[in-house]
């Protein structure tokens, strides 16, 4: 298969032609990959932010909106001048939290390039009672 012919088959999207990176307005574009699951007791989230040191995160809680940003450090990728096949640059992210979360007991770590984000669940506080 041709690379113009796989190029035609993937998502329209504005992509510069030298360097494969989305670009919005003019500014490169980066959305890490992140990995959402749910326990019985928790729903949890790991997103990969290879270059970005902990002080460099920013996670918030608004509402039952979750927004994760950050801004890898320029020199996690090597030295510039040379190839680099790896790009990074600030991004964010925005998630919808349903209902029956603990939002005021979430916790977040950066370990190993990758930001592992949890959220309790509420638990079920139904008990009986008493007719008097």
């Amino acid at each position: 298969m041709e690379a113009n012919q796989a190029q035609e088959r993937g998502p329209k999207r504005p992509v510069d032609a030298q360097d494969g990176v989305e670009r919005l307005d003019s500014a490169a574009c980066f959305t890490p990959a992140v990995d959402i699951w749910e326990t019985d007791q928790e729903l949890a989230l790991a997103a990969d932010l290879p270059g970005c040191p902990p002080e460099a995160v920013d996670l918030t809680v608004e509402k039952s909106v979750l927004t994760l940003s950050a801004r890898p450090d320029a020199s996690a990728g090597g030295p510039a001048g040379g190839h680099r096949e790896y790009e990074a640059g600030p991004f964010e992210r925005s998630f919808t939290l349903p209902d029956g979360l603990d939002r005021a007991a979430i916790s977040a770590k950066v370990a190993d390039g990758v930001l592992t984000v949890r959220i309790p669940k509420i638990r079920d506080t139904a008990r009986r009672v008493a007719i008097g």
